[in-house]
């Protein structure tokens, strides 16, 4: 559950700036005071829809990675019975979404107050495709691993075995059987030419 909410958190939050930038580029500020960022579902509908993707996502909201992974986390927590980290989830949780609502009424929902920047990217097709395609993608892989959970889930139980399997590991560090034979024989050797130089210091 801990490895499928890094990776979702990874996603989730990369598409979150990445569309947060676009839209402060778009707007030339992002500050969410009044007359500024604002509005921008009217004129940049796509880049508006990515960002309420990718912001309920990391809220937790199904059928996104959000949900499945924090339904995850707190099915664990509830399991082994820490009643208190299953709460401090279920708060977070909450004030995420309170905080992503909050910011999508600020910054893209209402009507536009001010003017886009000059140089806009998504006033061009070419640079709109190039900055909005890494976003969807993102966004769409999100998406994917909250309605193929199990699939993804099974992925993550095997890195965790993996990581959990301490023996594995030490078997796959450890030195080859050749490796303790040259020490040994390094070590005559050292012992031999400390030997030679104790009888130069004699002579």
């Amino acid at each position: 559950a801990g490895i499928l909410y890094l990776v979702h958190h990874m996603i989730v939050k990369s598409a979150l700036l990445m569309a947060g930038g676009a839209a402060e580029l778009e707007m030339g500020t992002g500050s969410l005071l009044p007359k500024h960022l604002g509005g921008i579902i009217g004129s940049r509908p796509v880049l508006a829809t990515i960002f309420f993707l990718a912001a309920f996502s990391l809220a937790g909201i199904p059928p996104s990675s959000g949900f499945v992974s924090k339904l995850s986390l707190l099915e664990s927590a509830l399991g082994s019975a820490h009643w208190v980290i299953a709460l401090v989830a279920l708060l977070v949780s909450v004030f995420t979404l309170m905080s992503m609502i909050r910011l999508w009424q600020k910054g893209f929902a209402g009507k536009r107050t001010h003017e886009l920047a000059l140089h806009a990217p998504l006033a061009h097709r070419g640079r709109a495709w190039l900055t909005l395609t890494p976003i969807a993608i993102l966004v769409a892989l999100s998406l994917s691993i909250g309605i193929f959970a199990q699939t993804f889930f099974d992925m993550s139980s095997v890195a965790a075995d993996q990581v959990l399997d301490r023996e594995g590991y030490i078997a796959a560090v450890a030195p080859v059987e050749g490796i303790p034979e040259l020490s040994a024989a390094h070590g005559e050797d050292g012992q031999n030419s400390h030997d030679d130089n104790e009888e130069g210091e004699d002579h």
